[in-house]
């Protein structure tokens, strides 16, 4: 699972593997979330090109 969102804590990302985890980060746009989701997907050979 990954994951961003504003619930109780601000914004924060929940990592691949981690989804306990919360890391804060600024306000996330839909398409900038997108953006990241393509590149961790890269990352981890899931998606081509």
């Amino acid at each position: 699972m990954f994951g961003a969102n504003n619930m109780r804590i601000g914004w924060h990302l929940h990592p691949f593997g981690e989804e306990e985890k919360h890391v804060p980060i600024e306000p996330l746009e839909i398409e900038d979330f997108l953006k990241m989701l393509e590149e961790e997907l890269k990352k981890r050979k899931k998606l081509t090109a």
